[in-house]
């Protein structure tokens, strides 16, 4: 088993778990060894700091074969660490059982960012209610830009700070439908920034395929509409904006936790065009199950509906990274998860997002 073999106990968890879902389907009919799956199990539990569950697991494996000389001698060694040093080998995973469940805001604190990952993942988490008045839909023609004074944006505020920005029914079907007709003849295996190498290789925690868009992919002119539309509502120019990325998730297809924006003076920052300043995501497909944008740092999560696009600002006003943006989209469960995203840079832009009178000064109200 790979993930084991490279002591990924977190995946080396969940396989197992997802083996006994399958082992309890089938009966008696499969010959995989029970025991070996809790021994597996449980081992894992240990390295995680899952005292408690390590020990259950390694009951159930003597339920199973009550002679296992090392099981004995396991559930004795779990039980006198929980006993003797409860606060050094207790896990917070412990107090909240499996799944998440019992989870609670104060639970949610002490919870590192790949388990409120995680967590979020699993459902949203109920948003504080002073948020309930920055929470507003409106129709946003961009100071009357003229594509938007006849038909205007359908903006909704999901989150407050980071504000995320809803576009609701921003593409039509016919549009995705070209998107998704182009990029398919050049989708690979989607790829991340290697930070010793500097280089785009891929990488376990992004599992997707993906192809880049331009005008000359189009003649039909459907990908120069879309980058008209984008600057139409954002007011930002598109001359330093990458092309449009298509991408593909299939069942597990995910993206764990990263920033859009470069971390470090190596990132994006060589040149004209400078750091990713924006980011706006098209979804392409409703997904039945899974699929996710979530933010595990503040706790917001965007339920993916097709049509829709997220907008959020990577930078403040003043050009440093907001580092509330970091964002994960969850696997896939069931069926097929379909996204472009437009990453739009900071050249150019400087008479269109200017700079504000504080470090932090953010946009609020009826604009984005």
């Amino acid at each position: 088993m790979d993930v084991y073999d490279s002591k990924d106990y977190r995946y080396a968890r969940d396989w197992m778990k997802e083996t006994l879902r399958l082992l309890d389907e089938e009966g008696h009919s499969s010959t995989v060894d029970l025991s070996d799956v809790y021994d597996h199990l449980s081992f894992a539990e240990y390295k995680l700091g899952n005292l408690k569950r390590a020990a259950h697991y390694t009951r159930l494996m003597l339920q199973n074969d009550p002679t296992h000389a090392r099981a004995q001698r396991n559930v004795a060694y779990f039980e006198e660490l929980i006993r003797t040093e409860p606060e050094k080998y207790i896990n917070q995973d412990d107090e909240r059982g499996e799944e998440g469940e019992g989870e609670t805001a104060e639970s949610r604190e002490s919870m590192t960012q790949y388990e409120r990952y995680q967590s979020l993942c699993r459902g949203p988490w109920p948003l504080p209610k002073e948020y309930d008045s920055e929470l507003t839909c409106f129709y946003y023609d961009n100071h009357r830009t003229p594509s938007l004074v006849i038909r205007p944006v359908k903006v909704e505020v999901v989150f407050h700070k980071p504000r995320i920005f809803m576009l609701r029914g921003i593409l039509s079907e016919r549009e995705m439908d070209r998107l998704k007709e182009l990029a398919g003849p050049i989708l690979k295996r989607a790829t991340a920034k290697n930070a010793d190498s500097g280089k785009d290789e891929p990488a376990h925690y992004r599992i997707s395929k993906s192809g880049w868009l331009s005008s000359k992919h189009d003649p039909l002119g459907y990908v120069d509409r879309i980058d008209r539309r984008i600057e139409d509502f954002t007011g930002l120019t598109m001359s330093t904006a990458e092309q449009l990325q298509v991408v593909n998730y299939g069942i597990g297809g995910h993206y764990e936790p990263h920033y859009d924006f470069g971390t470090d003076e190596a990132s994006f920052t060589d040149g004209k065009d400078r750091n990713r300043i924006a980011t706006v995501l098209f979804y392409l497909s409703d997904v039945e199950l899974g699929g996710a944008t979530v933010f595990p740092i503040v706790g917001a999560r965007i339920q993916p509906f097709k049509g829709d696009a997220a907008f959020w600002w990577n930078l403040k006003k003043s050009g440093e990274g907001d580092m509330l943006t970091r964002h994960a989209g969850c696997p896939v469960l069931v069926g097929t998860k379909w996204v472009c995203n437009k990453w739009i840079h900071e050249g150019g832009q400087e008479f269109r997002r200017r700079c504000g009178l504080t470090p932090n000064e953010e946009s609020y109200g009826h604009s984005l």
